[in-house]
């Protein structure tokens, strides 16, 4: 399963997105996630390097709780691993 999240709202942080989108894919609450994205990077720099200004394009992409998370053009999208093997 893979979610992805649009950039529609100014007042969502990216990282704020991120941890919804895990957890969503890992049916799971947010603040259920062990551990917690804030011991695995740091928020404020992830947050700064994904603020889009419309003219140039940037594209994040890490690991998080078993879970591969790419952040481009602020969208986000986040593919579990084991879920996708398990559909073949």
């Amino acid at each position: 399963m893979s979610s992805a999240i649009d950039s529609d709202s100014d007042r969502t942080t990216t990282t704020i997105r991120v941890i919804k989108a895990v957890a969503n894919v890992l049916g799971v609450e947010p603040m259920d996630l062990d551990p917690p994205l804030g011991t695995v990077l740091d928020p404020d720099a992830l947050d700064i390097l994904c603020r889009t200004d419309g003219h140039s394009s940037v594209s994040v992409q890490f690991q998080y709780v078993d879970c591969n998370v790419t952040v481009e053009d602020g969208d986000v999208v986040v593919e579990n691993p084991l879920t996708l093997n398990s559909d073949r």
